[in-house]
């Protein structure tokens, strides 16, 4: 029974001193202005919602989002638009255009970015469907990591659970 609360000890220690992974970028939002991870010193909880625009779900989601980013205080959204940028980097100004459509379609007039090399080689790399949503705090750190839309209610009950 004492080497079963040892280990547990051990484990818990183990586990408290793992560091929170934080979400670091540099990019620009789809009017090609530089925005950075500093975004999320902003406000208390970032909802990063990573969408596409051939993505029925994601779109349909986005006027929730839009009113949970006006409704909610010490709170933000802001978008990755996946598909805007090659897995090699490039941006097609096609589907920038799109994306500008469905955003002014749905109101979701939040930020929304284009997703960088970095993003895509390392924490997106690991996305496999969209929406794929990661919640941050005001150091970077991601604190909730989420798959699939979800209505208003539902993210708003996981915001108040995070805040």
């Amino acid at each position: 029974m004492k080497k079963i609360i040892l280990i547990l000890v051990v484990l818990t220690l183990m586990l408290s001193n793992v560091a929170a992974e934080k979400l670091n970028f540099s990019t620009t939002d789809l009017s090609g202005k530089k925005v950075d991870d500093s975004i999320f010193k902003e406000t208390k909880l970032t909802m990063v919602n990573i969408w596409g625009t051939f993505c029925p779900p994601c779109i349909a989601e986005m006027p929730d989002l839009a009113r949970l980013n006006k409704d909610i205080d010490d709170f933000q959204v802001v978008g990755f638009v996946l598909d805007v940028v090659s897995w090699t980097g490039k941006t097609s100004a096609k589907i920038v255009n799109e994306a500008r459509s469905i955003i002014m379609k749905t109101g979701a007039a939040y930020t929304n970015l284009v997703p960088s090399k970095d993003l895509l080689k390392g924490k997106f790399r690991n996305v496999q469907a969209v929406p794929t949503t990661y919640f941050v705090n005001a150091e970077g750190e991601i604190v909730g990591e989420y798959l699939g839309s979800r209505d208003y209610g539902e993210w708003k009950r996981i915001i108040n659970s995070l805040i």
